[in-house]
Parts: structure tokens; sequence; C-alpha cells
């Protein structure tokens, strides 16, 4: 890409992300947990008392956490007790899920998908994701989780403000005509993955998922201390439209041996994820009522 070229797809970046604050803001609780998760002195008990606030939302992660994916022998009654079990990182990404998930509209946008489907594949990438660091990172497996519900949201500003290039987008991709990042450039200016990472930004999402938003197709071009986890995004998003789980267009053609080669995600994990994926996806999808 030459300068003036990147000059105009940041152009058209700003305009559309611009556009957005009119149509979708992040919900006031997401915010206020993103804001504990930048500050480095937060405790669980500021997450504790956001999240109590919001009876509806304790009830969605208290169901969540009493779900057959946690297999507790015991019901979980209260949001600390919850943290408490799980870890803060755990219920922190239940909690912005429950949330974020209600910026996905049960609408149509092409003929074969519609934003929840979008949705479906954020969570499932995250779960596979998650899975996979708990195999041999595990310190960065809820990054990885939150890394993955945040991906794709460069979609979700494009359903928003450009619907009509959505739907092309996604007709000529279904009828194989070219890749879906091609064919966003051509019809929209810029990616799914670049609106991403300029919605992850604006929103205040941690470094790592503005990394993951914007190199998920490709994470040599990530920061080297963000590679382990951006190639974990790529890894769940190729296993997971492989299997045509929910929407699975941005991915296809994708090949893991991007990132099994150069063992940033070793082999036999992959082959793992591959293995469980059914069972991965669906036991996540239950818990999260999506």
């Amino acid at each position: 890409m030459n300068v003036e070229t990147a000059c105009r797809t940041n152009e058209r970046i700003a305009e559309l992300v611009d556009n957005l604050d009119d149509i979708i803001t992040l919900p006031q609780v997401a915010a206020r947990i993103l804001m504990t998760i930048n500050d480095p002195k937060s405790t669980p008990g500021d997450l504790h008392r956001i999240i109590s606030h919001d009876p509806a939302l304790v009830a969605g992660i208290l169901k969540q956490v009493n779900s057959s994916y946690y297999t507790r022998s015991t019901k979980v009654d209260s949001v600390e007790r919850a943290i408490v079990l799980l870890g803060y990182g755990a219920v922190r990404n239940l909690a912005l899920s429950a949330t974020v998930g209600k910026l996905f509209p049960p609408v149509d946008f092409c003929t074969h998908f519609g934003a929840r489907d979008v949705w479906m594949h954020c969570i499932a990438v995250a779960t596979v994701a998650r899975e996979m660091a708990r195999q041999y990172r595990k310190s960065i497996a809820e990054s990885a989780f939150l890394a993955g519900i945040v991906h794709d949201v460069g979609l979700l500003v494009e359903l928003q403000v450009c619907p009509d290039l959505l739907r092309k987008v996604c007709e000529k991709a279904t009828a194989g005509e070219a890749p879906f990042s091609t064919l966003e450039m051509e019809l929209i200016g810029c990616t799914h993955a670049e609106l991403g990472a300029a919605l992850a930004r604006r929103w205040g999402f941690p470094d790592l998922c503005y990394a993951a938003a914007a190199y998920h197709h490709y994470p040599s071009m990530a920061d080297p201390e963000q590679q382990p986890l951006v190639s974990l995004i790529y890894a769940a998003d190729t296993l997971c439209c492989d299997d045509a789980i929910a929407f699975d267009l941005t991915a296809k053609n994708q090949l893991t041996d991007v990132v099994a080669g150069n063992d940033l995600v070793p082999p036999k994990v992959i082959e793992y994820a591959r293995e469980n994926l059914a069972a991965l996806v669906g036991d996540a999808a239950l818990a999260l009522g999506v």
C-alpha cells in the first residue's frame, strides 16, 4: 500500500468511525469495566461494585457461572463468590460479553448471515482461543478470550454505517469472487480489521484487543510482544471459519500453518482445538445464551 492509498484508507476509517457515535455507543457498564481493566490499581472489589449496580447483568453472569460449561458442584449465588471461584479476569470477560453482545442486533445483512451470526462467531473464536492458550500459555488465556470477543467488531461498524456495501461484500465473497478483505477495500475503502482496531481504541479496550482487531488476519504485522496472542486469534478464527461456525466469510482459505509453522501456536494445540471444536463452541454458546 503506497502513501496516497494509506491516506485515503485512514480518511475513510475516520469517516466511518466518527459517524458511529450518533448510532451506537458502548454501554455505560462496559465502559466502566474497561476503566478497571486499564487501571493497574483496580481490584476485584471495584469490579464487583460496578456489576452489582446492574441486576440484569448480575443475573446473566450467575446464569453463565452455574451453567454446565463451568461444571461447579455447588451453586454460585453471588458475583463476589464467582470472582473468587473463577477469577477476576473470567468474570470481567463474562460481564463484557453480556454487554457487548447487546450491540449486535437481530438483523440480517445478507442472504445467509445476520449480526447475531457475527456475535456467535466472536464467542466461538474467543472460546477456542482461550482454550488453546490454556494448553500452553495460561497467563494470556483470559486476554485471548477478550481479544476474541472484539476481533470482528469492525463488521458492526460496517453494518451500522454502510449496510448496503457490507451486503455486497458478503454476497460477492459467498460467490467466491474474491477474498473478503479484498472486496472490502474495493467497495468500502477499508477493512473490518482496520475499522475494528479504530473502534477498539476509541472505546478504550486494552492494546492487545486493538492488536487482535487490527492484525487477526496478518499476525506477523503485530508487534513482536503481541504476536503470540494475535496468533491465537488467527488460529481460532481460521478453525471456526473452516468449520462454518456462524459467520465464516472473513477467514475463508486461511491456513493455520501460518502460525503453526513458526510455532507461535504449537501444532498439537491447534489439532487439539480442531478435534474438540464442536464441544467447546457448543458449551460456550449454551453458557452465554447465544
